[in-house]
């Protein structure tokens, strides 16, 4: 037989150039507090976990109470109309995520940042990027009406053998990435006179 080898192919994580700035309204739901671009050369690339944190300023999250009167349905979604893993309808999940730790020891809030993930080495989402494609994903959340934080950012954070080369089977890690500070308004319509009339 013909040795065949196989090239690994590569994967890269940045912010998207579309990421949202700017503010958030307090009762918004849907929102978009980043975008990251993940571009798969070579061949197709399996994500089959990815953490992210949000660091929320001017509030103190210490417990999962605190953390669900400023957000819920935290969801990770494509370009391409697509979902990564299931939204995270209360959060924090229970998931022992590879960089973020257990919900159950609370390490989930931390000094106003909460992490969590979608997926985990033993429940991969198993999220195909094609070969030469780069996806952009969008960190979704609902903003609570009781919210009151002051910033929030959004972040993917870095990951060992996250990828996967779905030819190569070879194992790649992400990099850490966030997204811009979003700044909480509670003055959802603001009108004023127009003095040219």
């Amino acid at each position: 037989g013909t040795l065949v080898a196989i090239s690994q192919g590569s994967s890269t994580v940045s912010q998207a150039s579309d990421t949202p700035p700017g503010n958030l309204a307090v009762g918004q739901s849907n929102v978009t507090v980043a975008k990251f671009a993940i571009y798969a050369a070579g061949e197709a690339v399996r994500v089959r976990f990815l953490d992210f944190s949000l660091t929320f300023a001017s509030t103190t999250i210490t417990t999962d109470a605190i953390l669900q009167t400023q957000i819920a349905n935290v969801a990770l979604t494509d370009d391409a109309g697509g979902q990564i893993g299931s939204t995270i309808t209360t959060p924090p999940t229970t998931n022992v995520c590879p960089g973020g730790g257990t919900a159950a020891a609370n390490s989930h809030e931390a000094a106003g940042v909460y992490t969590d993930c979608f997926g985990t080495a033993a429940s991969p989402v198993n999220y195909v990027i094609p070969a030469n494609t780069t996806r952009v994903l969008s960190l979704k959340t609902d903003v609570r009406s009781t919210a009151s934080f002051g910033t929030v950012v959004g972040r993917l954070l870095a990951n060992t053998s996250n990828l996967q080369g779905v030819t190569s089977s070879q194992t790649a890690s992400s990099g850490a990435v966030a997204g811009a500070s979003l700044t909480l308004s509670t003055t959802q319509l603001t009108t004023a006179r127009n003095t040219a009339l």
